[in-house]
């Protein structure tokens, strides 16, 4: 028999549009926003980036960089469960949070093409990071918790203002060099075998196909690449983190410097204009000596990174969206686990309590996630719970398990559910 239900029906209208649509839909880089444009445009879009930093590939390459992936999957006895170098198109997101986009339209390439030993280089980074982490750089972030305690810990904070820095371009920018001179100052600190670092740098050897062809970076090495797509770009960048706060921390009093992946905050104590100017080039030349570009801001007593906006001034710290980005959820009439649904308002309510210095902050913050509820079908208001003191806790490693978790449908009676 016909039901009708207007999740329902508007996600059918919505479908026949896209397919009968003759443009393409590009994703937004960091909102939610979907972008139609035409098909030439797009081509043309993905062209210019592509041809701005890569050349053609040898056909040869392909085959030296899957037969160098064998050997070293074959030593960790994964051979026999490892792909080939998939020929993933590559694609480009638009970044709409950039100002004049429209007139623009600034671009970040993505590269799905990846080895699949990107994903035993991941587990070894991510090892060593933390290790370093826990060592020695607290302050090489991972979360906005992470942000949010080093903020609040910061002594009279009406006296400090900020120094803001974001490198142009990590991961394309990050060279054969300057990873080997962060692998080699990691080596003086923790113990990493060569034959992981044999997996961390062929996790580099990396491929673009675009238009139908096989492209390379320009660069002596081009095989070389931190793309953005890869299993392990992101651990990647964070080691090159731990290198560049090692050379930033005696420009600055002890944990007054941060990291979290390409955004870099500091405070400066009682600074004069020429304290801030001095500090702003010693930072840009940091980073010019090691080949990283980077746009830096001083003398700021509000900054936003990631989801919160810190004001020195007064010491608070409120949720942050960046312009263009509306809150989007999964309908409560979606066909979803009951737990999930019902657990999704709670999950916003936590969340918005976590980044907001108090209650006022949070009912400031709280329309904007309550209507786009209350648009997705949530009778519920957002309720706001003081923030908890980060504790770490101990990971009580337990007898692997897996899990089969049947896809669910509603319509279906099952006691086990």
């Amino acid at each position: 028999r016909h039901v009708s239900d207007q999740v329902q029906d508007t996600t059918k209208k919505d479908l026949k549009l896209i397919k009968q649509s003759q443009q393409v839909i590009v994703k937004a880089d960091k909102t939610r926003n979907l972008y139609k444009m035409p098909q030439e445009q797009y081509r043309k879009l993905v062209s210019d980036n592509v041809t701005k930093t890569y050349k053609i590939a040898p056909d040869e390459l392909y085959d030296n960089i899957n037969m160098e992936a064998k050997n070293l999957a074959k030593k960790r006895k994964l051979d026999d469960r490892m792909e080939t170098l998939a020929r993933s198109e590559a694609l480009i997101t638009l970044k709409d949070h950039k100002p004049n986009f429209h007139n623009n339209l600034p671009c970040r390439l993505i590269n799905p093409a990846k080895t699949e030993m990107g994903i035993v280089s991941k587990a070894i980074l991510s090892e060593v990071v933390n290790m370093l982490r826990q060592r020695r750089w607290p302050n090489l972030w991972k979360n906005t918790s992470s942000v949010i305690d080093w903020f609040v810990d910061i002594p009279e904070k009406d006296k400090h203002t900020f120094v803001v820095f974001d490198i142009v371009d990590f991961y394309p920018s990050t060279t054969e060099t300057l990873l080997e001179r962060a692998l080699s100052f990691a080596m003086t600190l923790v113990d990493i075998d060569q034959a992981d670092v044999d997996v961390i740098q062929h996790a580099r050897r990396s491929l673009l196909f675009a238009n139908g062809k096989m492209w390379m970076k320009k660069e002596k090495d081009g095989a070389f690449d931190v793309t953005m797509g890869s299993y392990d770009g992101a651990e990647v960048c964070e080691l090159v983190g731990t290198y560049v706060l090692s050379l930033l921390e005696p420009l600055f009093s002890d944990r007054a410097v941060g990291l979290y992946r390409d955004d870099g905050l500091a405070v400066l104590k009682n600074a004069t204009g020429h304290d801030s100017d001095r500090a702003r080039k010693e930072v840009s030349n940091v980073f010019k000596s090691i080949g990283l570009k980077i746009t830096i801001d001083v003398n700021k007593k509000v900054v936003d990174c990631l989801d919160i906006s810190m004001n020195l001034t007064n010491g608070e710290y409120r949720p942050y969206r960046k312009p263009n980005d509306t809150p989007m959820y999964v309908h409560a009439k979606s066909n979803h686990p009951p737990v999930i649904l019902k657990n999704i308002p709670a999950g916003i309510s936590r969340r918005l309590s976590n980044i907001s210095c108090s209650e006022e902050t949070f009912q400031g913050a709280a329309p904007l996630y309550e209507n786009a509820l209350a648009a997705s079908g949530y009778p519920k208001r957002v309720e706001y719970t003081k923030r908890a003191e980060t504790t770490r806790r101990n990971r009580k490693r337990r007898r692997d398990v897996i899990w089969f978790n049947p896809p669910f449908q509603p319509q279906c009676e099952d006691k086990h559910r």
